[in-house]
């Protein structure tokens, strides 16, 4: 056996660079492979956090637009600079009751001056008016 004749050496030293060959092209294939799932996850994750990003963004939008139209109301400027709770009341929870069902905003709460709370609309069923 230690005499192989030249035509089986030569066969022998195809075959280990076949398989050297075929083994670095797969570790190649693998590492691209794992660099393109990387990169793949990585966009869809970034795809994902702009949809949330712009949900929430109109959400905000839509919450500061009701803010700046309750706070625009006259009676309810009075009512709040005033303190008169009375006079505002039954405005805010009307308007509750319609941002609720339009936009699904929980809470309405009007604030007074130095940040006192004079009146919150919050499921007035279960919380009454306040």
């Amino acid at each position: 056996m230690a005499k192989l004749s030249m035509r089986t050496r030569l066969f022998a030293v195809i075959v280990i660079a076949l398989a050297i060959a075929v083994t670095m092209v797969g570790v190649l294939m693998l590492s691209n492979q794992q660099r393109l799932l990387r990169a793949m996850v990585a966009d869809s994750l970034a795809a994902a956090q702009r949809v949330v990003d712009s949900k929430l963004q109109g959400k905000a939008e839509q919450a500061l637009g009701v803010a700046m139209a309750v706070a625009g109301m006259p009676e309810i400027a009075t009512g709040a600079a005033n303190r008169d709770r009375t006079a505002i009341v039954d405005t805010v929870v009307k308007v509750y009751e319609e941002v609720h069902a339009a936009f699904g905003v929980d809470v309405l709460h009007v604030r007074a001056p130095f940040d006192t709370s004079l009146v919150r609309g919050q499921n007035p069923e279960v919380y009454g008016d306040v």
